[in-house]
């Protein structure tokens, strides 16, 4: 097995991570799990059973000659799903610390990639996403009330779940200055989803560049939008997972499972990923029209994330594309 992992997309979350794996997947110097996020870092289970389980489960082949890479807006996200984090090194260290000392013990040259969204918009689109899915029922209104009613942003920073992420997910400095401590800023490189809207192949051309292999490669999907927001799905009924949960609770059919040899069942859960990841995307029906808040809630969200606006400005050396929204965070540069 493979001990490297040369590259990592940490996030944001809803920030175009989905299509920057798409237009990455293609190119040939390159080693990507078929199915997005493959979380390893973010999940104590897996991160129990060690990175050579992980590996042979989420990359297709083991290439020495390829540069390995991942893309897991979990990264970004605290220590996702209120799990607790094992050993004394990592639960004493604050959520956002976690996921950062992890890969740092296993990977201190590793090449760091974030993509970041208007945390507004990003708060938006993670409602729109939640809703789609069926796990929420409150309006985006109600859901920021709570989350930001005393003690409620406290536990979504540090347990964080697809439900109380809306606001926390979008503290980037926060979330980001622990991976700059531990690694460096010559170790990152942060870009925007404005950027890579208006200019795909400018920013994958920079992204390549910076792990190290040809930038002069043109993905022939370059510019096509995955993953947008969704209001319905084509079929409704289909969902793989759902249907793999079920599964998973029928005796009988774990009993089978486990009668698989590991090599069979390593390429079985690697195709089942491959595909539930092709179907979801597939399943929805694209509506492009972003979701709108009331000017009030926009207010309320932008003065929230107001300092640590320029606090990210401060971190990462240059404005912010939505710097000038919020009241003196732009030109915050130092």
């Amino acid at each position: 097995m493979s001990e490297r992992l040369d590259f990592i997309v940490i996030g944001a979350a809803k920030s175009g991570t989905t299509s920057l794996h798409e237009y990455l997947r293609s190119h040939p110097s390159l080693c990507l799990p078929p199915a997005k996020e493959a979380p390893f870092f973010s999940e104590d289970p897996t991160y129990q059973r060690g990175w050579d389980a992980w590996f042979g489960r989420a990359f297709p082949s083991d290439l020495q000659s390829a540069v390995y890479g991942k893309i897991t807006p979990h990264y970004m996200a605290g220590a996702p799903f209120g799990e607790r984090v094992a050993g004394a090194r990592y639960g004493d260290a604050p959520s956002e610390k976690v996921i950062p000392l992890r890969i740092y013990d296993l990977f201190p040259a590793v090449r760091l990639v974030a993509i970041l969204r208007d945390p507004v918009d990003r708060c938006i689109s993670h409602h729109q996403m939640t809703t789609f899915l069926g796990s929420e029922v409150r309006t985006l209104e109600q859901a920021v009330d709570q989350l930001l009613s005393p003690g409620a942003l406290d536990q979504a920073r540090q347990a964080a779940t697809d439900l109380n992420g809306y606001v926390a997910w979008g503290e980037y400095a926060r979330i980001l200055r622990p991976y700059y401590d531990l690694f460096g800023p010559d170790s990152i490189r942060v870009f925007f989803t404005s950027e890579l809207d208006r200019q795909p192949g400018d920013v994958v051309r920079r992204i390549l560049d910076f792990i190290g292999v040809d930038s002069t490669f043109v993905p022939a999907n370059h510019g096509r939008r995955y993953y947008e927001g969704s209001r319905t799905r084509r079929i409704t009924w289909l969902d793989l997972a759902r249907l793999q949960g079920a599964a998973s609770r029928n005796p009988a059919a774990r009993r089978m499972w486990h009668s698989f040899p590991v090599s069979l069942r390593r390429r079985t859960a690697l195709t089942y990923e491959a595909a539930h990841y092709r179907v979801r995307m597939w399943n929805r029906v694209a509506d492009p029209t972003p979701g709108t808040i009331d000017e009030a809630l926009t207010q309320t969200l932008r003065a929230h994330f107001r300092s640590d606006t320029g606090d990210l400005a401060r971190l990462i050396g240059r404005d912010v594309p939505w710097g000038a929204w919020y009241s003196g965070a732009a030109g915050a540069t130092r």
